[in-house]
């Protein structure tokens, strides 16, 4: 048979072929699955072909629709079913009903180009029909409850002829640094990433996956839901929010389904760390788990060797560990450490890496510690000079970029940051290549990324990473009051540097807030010979995420600007005393 030229052909081929075998676990509260929702292969392409007719009756072939369902269990047949009719599918959180919340799927609305419909479920149809009467979605926009449309579909209903070029989906990213921008990721851009993925992380037909990334986050979607379908090997899908509430219960699926894969950032391992302690260890046993890919965001060398140590005692092996690097704009992965070799780490010299260099560190004192993300498959990896576009030697900090087919074809409605963005060219003249905004540098052909190039703090000609001050503000607090931490520069030229940090006040036991900020402005200086110019101590969930988990800085930044976030305590350099603002929130 002829190879795929587009995903909806995979996905046509798969779901036929392991209709009976293939199967998605949707679990449900009771931790010995008695509440678990199991549909196959053969249901998931009955549901998803009755989607795909709702939308060809409707003439949405190439319009955007937006897809906003409760979870995973109902978005997969719709989306499915987006692909099959050849409507760009647009995921979406659902929203909470908070202001943010709304205005982010208003915004994301009024963005996509040519919006035809809302994909949602019967018990939030009437919120998004209240909506469209409102005018708060562009006129002509139908909403669809997909939940309960008939799966009587005739078996010789055609689907959407469909091309390699055509845009399959929106993905828009989740916003760290900037205003959210639709990626328009193709046909042939999902279908290259997924065998990249294949390849990379080693799954076949005996693998298992166990995830609880959110389905609208491009790692949720491509890394967790996407991946199966090349070998039809079961998936496990927990609510995202289960496992913030309980971490423990990802560890449970994966002892319970004896899974071989899973897909989360740095952020998820760290909050297993944090959440789940000596005592919590009886009865997991991770000893099937053969592939935890680590990425999304920065990669943290002290979360992948507390994490091994401490599960390694449930058969948590260390070259399970396979930290990666990729982004929305390359449809998700771009490189990818080989399974089963235990991580890269090295410690690097911080005055050298200040200096956009590497150097080992001489000795313990001064090392910054890096995970290496290992090697692009089938893209084209660089490190350049952002300016100059030249590459930099083995070693030299640079800006990545990266080409070849899993590259999106840029922002939707944003011609101009898609040339800069998406059309960037070397020295010498070649490209296009897409410019991440990552620094990083290459060793031995493995790819080590330092930081946010619009993230790093210039002090007196040094390059300071926000989240190296970051990890050196969390050491010196217990972890039970410890939340998240946000450092970015500010002032007129951007060098005024300031800590945000959550904390929860009646878990710092016999510590003041007071003490609590001495010791985090100690900590700076003994390891960066820095003085903040604040530090702001706040409640928990008051520093902004995305809901991956990364630190949207850019938006704490805003917040600390405008005085909108809810002060515990203040220190200001060149006071003697601190400031707090009346009526502050007790966390």
């Amino acid at each position: 048979m002829a190879e795929e030229l587009t995903f909806s052909a995979l996905l046509q081929d798969r779901l036929a072929v392991f209709g009976d075998s293939g199967r998605f676990v949707f679990a449900g509260r009771d931790r010995g699955g008695g509440d678990d929702t199991v549909l196959d292969y053969a249901a998931l392409d009955r549901k998803a072909r009755a989607v795909a007719l709702l939308l060809l009756e409707r003439r949405l072939t190439g319009r955007s629709v937006l897809l906003s369902y409760p979870g995973a269990q109902d978005f997969l047949p719709a989306f499915i079913g987006c692909l099959f009719a050849g409507a760009v599918a647009v995921p979406t959180p659902l929203p909470d009903r908070s202001p943010d919340s709304l205005d982010r799927i208003a915004r994301i609305a009024a963005d996509a180009p040519d919006l035809g419909a809302v994909l949602t479920d019967d018990a939030n149809a009437g919120f998004f029909g209240s909506w469209i009467r409102d005018g708060r979605l562009p006129r002509g926009v139908e909403c669809l409850a997909t939940d309960t449309a008939a799966e009587s579909v005739p078996p010789a209903a055609e689907l959407a002829e469909v091309g390699p070029d055509d845009v399959a989906l929106l993905q828009y990213t989740s916003g760290s640094t900037s205003e959210p921008k639709g990626v328009r990721i193709t046909q042939a851009n999902l279908l290259h990433n997924h065998r990249d993925i294949v390849r990379h992380t080693g799954v076949g037909p005996e693998s298992t996956g166990v995830g609880w990334l959110p389905y609208y986050h491009d790692m949720g979607l491509i890394g967790l839901l996407l991946t199966p379908f090349q070998h039809g090997f079961p998936c496990v899908v927990l609510d995202p929010m289960a496992f913030l509430k309980r971490p423990r219960r990802w560890l449970e699926l994966i002892t319970r389904h004896r899974a071989t894969h899973t897909v989360a950032p740095n952020f998820g391992y760290e909050l297993c760390l944090r959440r789940v302690g000596e005592r919590d260890l009886d009865g997991l046993d991770l000893s099937s788990w053969r592939v935890a890919l680590n990425g999304a965001e920065f990669v943290r060398a002290e979360v992948v060797d507390g994490f091994t140590e401490r599960f390694g005692r449930v058969g948590f092996a260390p070259a399970t560990f396979t930290p990666c690097y990729g982004m929305a704009e390359t449809t998700l992965l771009v490189t990818c450490a080989s399974p089963h070799r235990e991580p890269t780490v090295v410690d690097a010299d911080a005055d050298a890496l200040e200096r956009d260099e590497f150097r080992p560190a001489p000795g313990s004192g001064g090392a910054r510690r890096l995970v290496g993300c290992g090697a692009a498959d089938s893209l084209d990896v660089r490190v350049v000079d952002a300016d100059s576009g030249d590459p930099r030697s083995d070693g030299a900090v640079g800006e990545i970029w990266v080409r070849g087919p899993s590259v999106a074809d840029g922002y939707s409605g944003r011609p101009s940051s898609t040339a800069e963005t998406f059309h960037a060219y070397t020295g010498a003249g070649e490209g296009p290549f897409l410019r991440t905004g990552d620094l990083g540098f290459q060793r031995g052909g493995e790819l080590f990324v330092t930081g946010r190039a619009k993230e790093v703090v210039v002090l007196n000609g040094r390059n300071l990473y926000p989240q190296d001050l970051e990890a050196d503000v969390r050491r010196v607090l217990p972890d039970r009051a410890c939340g998240t931490s946000a450092v970015f520069g500010t002032g007129p030229f951007g060098d005024d540097v300031v800590v945000v940090q959550e904390v929860r006040a009646t878990a710092l036991g016999e510590t003041s807030l007071d003490e609590a900020s001495r010791r985090i402005r100690s900590a700076l200086a003994a390891a960066h010979r820095l003085t903040p110019a604040r530090v702001v101590l706040v409640p928990f969930s008051q520093v902004p995420r995305t809901t991956s988990g990364k630190v949207r800085r850019g938006a704490a930044r805003s917040l600390h600007d405008s005085g909108a976030l809810s002060v515990l305590h203040a220190w200001s350099q060149g006071t003697s005393e601190p400031a707090a603002r009346a009526g502050a929130v007790e966390a």
